[in-house]
């Protein structure tokens, strides 16, 4: 890359270069519409929205809403229940990357309720005085028209109303029924009646009583329960509507007016009875309410570790875990609430032991480990209160905790500790990290300046966690470079001996920005890519956010010798943004990385040299330059009588790239938006239609001179259709370039020739794709030039493309393109 830079003058380069971003020009349009025309809802209801796409895929489709109502991608809008929305609006619009529909705008309108139901505080009513308050429930209950009137249907004599609010009169009497319906004011069809009784005071009851009650609330509606008595003798009939039930802790029990339990908390409350219009308590009971939570999760963790349910520690620290159960009893006391379990399990999770020999729990200091491995721990709720059974109730949780010899890592200090020290191989981050201005390290000018430098077997888990830097801007003060180098860089400890490093779930935030949402515009400062700020200082980010660096294979090599090598390099679930370069990773002679992401980075996404290498599901984001760089950077001669490469243990086996699993891109959605691009046409003075048309013509001309056999009649009309292929294919109708994802795969970097030999090896490339996956990208074009109705290409999971940049140095390497219309079943017609 560096000689890369040396040539961008020259045409050919850029112009066989830039050949690979692939561009779409069709015009995309949606448009929005409702079948049936109907642009008023009400609350409630459901409307299927309907889309017409031109040049897009409409199973990319992302329906969105505004307003009170939720959109799925099928179309279906649902509105809110809430009668309380009536005249709002509702706007519906749809999108494909940067395609955009038009606006719906719906309005939502009164909803008639189809059902009322009369309710009533007390169905019996005291007489001369006795009161009871109505109200209504509408079905459905968000329906918005909820006027209504009552009437005494009977027992006008009796009783009246006012305010909702029905009262009796002097000449009521134990015995009397009263009659009220309610109407709907809207809808005079819709009502509903209630009858009230009159009933006695109970003035001959003489004593009463009540037992105690064991309440689970999964198991329904209870209600108090009492019996009056006199002279002894039970009275019959006894309503609890007669009696005051008063809770001597109503964050854990109300009653109602009937007598039912209502649960507000778990716990033991004391429940005072009282006759009404008595300030006599006349009995008292005990009601034990019991709440089993409705689920166990943990809380104040990554989310990481949220889904998964699997945690990274030390055997040396006590582990305490937060507990969330989604009630507020088990939230202020867990630790009495759960039980814990603990068991060891094998690599098949089989339980090998389990549990105090494991581990063991105190509720002061958590939990303690005594073995290592993976150790399950079984967290259950426990809600029994006065000898209640509630097993078949409770809920609960399992946590995998793979326990280490290592230590845990919950600060900067720490991290900066570990990195100073070689004893110990694994480190748990247990929370995230944020480097500020007052806690630099390093030394001011050097070039390790703020570079976490590990040395020796490292094992890095981190839980899910992130490590940043954004809260520490790297000014570039004076023209002084005072940026880091690596933020976390890897060596080995001794020339000679292998080592092994290991990251795991970790998010690696660079100081180029909030997850690449910089504070200024990118610029370049003294030849580096840097931040602008408004108030005019100059950030720059850390050259890489992860360095893993092997012993490099030079000239002079002696044969014999064993020099470090990464030995187990193993990366996973790790994300990377706001760096210059994601990562860099050399001489890894067993290396696997799996489900890796990065984003946000002013250069290349990942560097790779001198390694055997598998890269499993990667996700590239938006990046500067390449997506991954395959550089196997210097070669032995290879005429010689025993020529080697650049990979493996004693540098004798080519440099492999194999890609499996999933390759996803954001990257370059619109490549001429990324300052690598702009670059390119910058440094020729062009703009961007002036360079595409100046790559059209140089492939073209390429393509046409290798037909030596046409007429130049012939010649003319194969330029004419290969401008037509270029330019469907290379830009869209802002001229910019597109392209999925770029692959560069660099034959030497720097092209040191090994004394005077200018035959060059390129890296080996492989993909888990069975059969023929790749086609050049030339030869391609030289089919479609002369079949334009070929589709065999779809057959093809990759392009590749030769990056020729004449004299003198050659062809210096190869892009890597994945193919949008590769078709894993295709059977081409043709064959």
């Amino acid at each position: 890359m560096k000689n890369l830079k040396n040539v961008l003058g020259k045409m050919l380069v850029l112009v066989a270069f830039a050949f690979c971003f692939l561009v779409g020009c069709n015009e995309a349009k949606i448009e929005l519409s409702q079948i049936d025309g109907i642009y008023e809802v009400t609350p409630g209801s459901t409307l299927v929205i309907s889309a017409d796409c031109k040049n897009v895929n409409k199973q990319d489709l992302i329906y969105e809403c505004e307003g009170p109502a939720i959109i799925d991608n099928n179309g279906t809008l649902k509105v809110n229940e809430d009668y309380s929305i009536v005249g709002q609006t509702i706007k519906v619009f749809a999108s494909v990357e940067k395609v955009k529909s038009n606006v719906l705008t719906i309005n939502i309108v009164d909803l008639m309720p189809t059902a009322i139901d009369l309710k009533v505080s007390n169905t019996n009513i005291l007489p001369d005085g006795g009161y009871s308050d109505f109200m209504v429930e509408y079905t459905p209950s968000f329906a918005s028209v909820r006027n209504y009137t009552l009437e005494i249907v009977s027992g006008n004599d009796i009783a009246t109303i006012s305010e909702g609010r029905i009262t009796t009169n002097a000449e009521a009497q134990p015995g009397d029924t009263i009659e009220v319906k309610a109407t709907l004011n809207s809808d005079n069809t819709i009502s509903d009646t209630i009858t009230l009784t009159v009933i006695n005071r109970l003035d001959l009851a003489t004593l009463i009583t009540a037992d105690n009650i064991n309440y689970v609330v999964n198991q329904g509606n209870k209600y108090m329960q009492i019996k009056a008595y006199k002279d002894y003798e039970e009275i019959e009939n006894v309503s609890l509507e007669n009696f005051e039930f008063i809770s001597s802790d109503e964050n854990i029990l109300q009653i109602a007016n009937d007598g039912k339990l209502i649960a507000k908390g778990h716990g033991e409350v004391t429940v005072s009875i009282k006759r009404l219009n008595s300030e006599k308590v006349d009995a008292t009971c005990k009601v034990f309410v019991m709440i089993p939570p409705s689920a166990i999760e943990l809380e104040q963790v990554s989310t990481q570790i949220k889904e998964t349910n699997v945690l990274t520690y030390s055997k040396n620290d006590d582990l305490k875990l937060h507990i969330a159960t989604f009630n507020k009893n088990y939230e202020d006391n867990c630790t009495k609430a759960v039980t814990y379990k603990f068991d060891l399990l094998d690599e098949n999770n089989a339980v090998v032991e389990s549990e105090n020999s494991v581990a063991t729990f105190d509720s002061e200091t958590g939990i303690t480990f005594n073995k290592t491995g993976r150790v399950r721990i079984t967290i259950k709720s426990n809600s029994s209160l006065n000898g209640t059974d509630t097993s078949a109730y409770e809920k609960e949780l399992k946590l995998v905790v793979n326990v280490n010899e290592g230590i845990n890592i919950d600060s900067i200090s720490e991290l900066v500790a570990y990195a100073d020290q070689q004893t110990n191989e694994t480190a748990n981050i247990l929370t995230d990290l944020y480097l500020t201005e007052t806690e630099n390290f390093g030394i001011t000018g050097d070039s390790s300046y703020n570079s976490l430098w590990l040395v020796g077997d490292r094992v890095i888990n981190g839980n899910g966690y992130v490590i940043s830097t954004e809260r520490l801007p790297l000014l570039m003060v004076d023209g002084m470079n005072n940026a880091g180098n690596d933020f976390l860089h890897f060596e080995y400890a001794d020339a000679n001996t292998p080592y092994k490093v290991q990251i795991h779930d970790l998010e690696i935030v660079g100081c180029g920005g909030i997850n690449g949402v910089y504070t200024g515009e990118l610029s370049q400062y003294n030849g580096e890519v840097v931040v602008n700020t408004t108030s005019g200082e100059y950030i720059r980010t850390y050259d890489r956010a992860i360095n893993i660096y092997g012993y490099e294979y030079k000239l002079g090599y002696a044969e014999g010798n064993t020099y470090a090598y990464i030995k187990d390099l193993q990366i996973t679930n790790v994300k990377v943004s706001g760096f210059e370069t994601g990562m860099r990773i050399g001489h890894a002679v067993k290396g696997y990385m799996s489900d890796i992401t990065i984003d946000n980075c002013f250069t290349n996404g990942l560097e790779l040299y001198q390694n055997i290498i598998t890269l499993n599901n990667i996700t590239l984001g938006k990046l500067g330059a390449f997506g991954i760089e395959l550089t196997p950077d210097d070669m032995k001669d290879i005429n010689s009588n025993n020529p080697t490469g650049t990979a493996g243990v004693n540098y004798n086996e080519t440099s492999s790239l194999t890609l499996t699993g999933t390759i996803n891109s954001s990257n370059y959605t619109n490549g001429a938006d990324t300052l690598y691009f702009q670059a390119l046409s910058q440094s020729l003075g062009m703009t961007i239609p002036e360079l595409l048309d100046a790559i059209n013509t140089s492939i073209i001309d390429s393509i046409v001179k290798s037909q030596s056999s046409l007429t130049e009649e012939q010649k003319s009309a194969l330029i004419e259709k290969l401008t037509t292929v270029l330019n469907s294919c290379m830009r869209n109708e802002e001229n910019k370039v597109n392209f999925y994802l770029l692959i560069f795969v660099n034959k030497t970097e720097g092209m040191i020739y090994d004394e005077g030999n200018t035959t060059n090896r390129f890296a080996k490339y492989e993909s888990d794709v069975e059969g023929g996956n790749t086609i050049n990208l030339t030869t391609l074009l030289t089919t479609l030039a002369t079949d334009p109705e070929y589709d065999g290409y779809k057959q093809y999971q990759y392009l590749i493309m030769d990056l020729t940049t004449g004299d003198p140095l050659g062809n210096i390497g190869q892009v890597v393109l994945v193919n949008e219309a590769y078709d894993p079943n295709y059977a081409n017609s043709n064959n």
